[in-house]
């Protein structure tokens, strides 16, 4: 129910459906009658220890212990991704619950064990970092910046968030679970990275060596929001997401923020942004049939774009008018060398020089041919 409320853009009832803030719930009369609540029932069947409820209830049967498990994780992605993006408490808290509950039931807990991932691990992976990012960015009043770079360190060496060779692949055809994937990813470097491109934006002064690490940070937020446009068309025009999907339609927005305010205060913005903004208003409009949100979200980034594209035409013109300015002012005066100059009253060469007498004296002889030739004519 939650998911589905989240998919007809009810973020609210959604984050309530699936567990709003467990420990208020658990003291109302709400709570206390059994209105439900996915986390705060699972919490009570207690799937969220993991192997140790499992032990005595599920001996034998794999599939069941397979299917609570998954159920679990599918919570935890949602509770983090509805908290994070509604800027809400988590419904999970990190200190409650066994981190077994997040693996399957037939994978090794021993770290030397290699076994195979599943298509839940990377998301599951994603969210863990954003409860760390929420938790000791969102939620301190300083942060050293040798936390966001760990950070940063984890998701740039995460094998299932590298997407050069995703995007390079031409003839790869991605699945609707890898774009949700990879969305994720992008999603958490975004959180991740937003705080220290806000601080590019308003132009903070800082030290040369946080200045370049916020800088850093800020060109990863930037790129990661390019990428994920890109993937958000890709999905699209392989009919994956031709509907209204929960997570693209708000990944897609954040992004799309992201590179309008880019291109707004000049911070590492490329001339692609602007027409990777109105694609992402294309697909917008197009799930305005099954997302009111949508429609909105569309009407704000065309808003924003108005007002960059009239920026852009005002900082063109003052430039135009700037090298203008300058160039009449560093514009050279003419000058000529001493032998192109004549003056009115320098003496002209004797050979050149013409009696006006002579002159006079040659045109009354032409005259007088003139006449007589004329005169024999008759």
């Amino acid at each position: 129910m939650s998911f589905f409320l989240l998919s007809v853009s009810m973020r609210n009832t959604a984050y309530e459906y699936c567990g709003k803030s467990h420990h208020i719930c658990m003291q109302t009369n709400e709570a206390n009658k059994g209105s439900g609540r996915a986390v705060r029932v699972a919490y009570a069947l207690g799937i969220h220890r993991g192997h140790e409820s499992e032990i005595n209830q599920f001996p034998a049967n794999e599939e069941l212990r397979v299917l609570r498990r998954n159920v679990w994780r599918s919570l935890f992605v949602l509770d983090r991704f509805l908290a994070a993006s509604l800027g809400r408490p988590f419904a999970i808290s990190d200190n409650e619950y066994s981190e077994s509950s997040l693996r399957p039931p037939n994978r090794p807990s021993s770290p030397n064990k290699v076994s195979k991932r599943d298509m839940l691990d990377p998301p599951i992976d994603a969210c863990k970092m954003i409860g760390h990012i929420v938790n000791n960015i969102y939620s301190c009043d300083k942060v050293a910046i040798e936390v966001p770079n760990q950070m940063l360190g984890y998701l740039e060496a995460h094998p299932s968030f590298q997407n050069d060779e995703f995007f390079t692949t031409s003839n790869l055809m991605p699945t609707v679970s890898q774009i949700h994937m990879h969305l994720l990813g992008f999603y958490t470097n975004i959180l991740l990275c937003r705080p220290f491109f806000l601080l590019s934006f308003m132009g903070t002064n800082a030290s040369d060596g946080i200045e370049t690490q916020i800088n850093r940070l800020s060109e990863r937020c930037v790129s990661q929001s390019l990428q994920t446009v890109e993937m958000v068309k890709r999905g699209f025009h392989a009919n994956l997401l031709c509907r209204s999907d929960p997570l693209a339609l708000y990944v897609l927005f954040e992004a799309a923020l992201v590179l309008l305010s880019s291109t707004y205060a000049d911070i590492y913005a490329r001339e692609e942004h602007l027409s990777l903004v109105k694609d992402a208003m294309f697909i917008l409009k197009t799930w305005y049939a099954s997302s009111p949100y949508a429609e909105q979200f569309a009407s704000k980034l065309d808003l924003f774009r108005h007002e960059v594209e009239r920026q852009k035409q005002v900082k063109a013109i003052r430039q135009a008018s700037r090298r203008q300015a300058h160039k009449v002012e560093r514009e050279p005066m003419t000058t000529y060398e001493p032998s192109q100059y004549r003056s009115p009253f320098h003496p002209m060469p004797r050979d050149s020089l013409v009696s006006p007498r002579d002159s006079r004296r040659g045109s009354a002889t032409a005259n007088h041919a003139m006449v007589k030739q004329e005169a024999d004519g008759y």
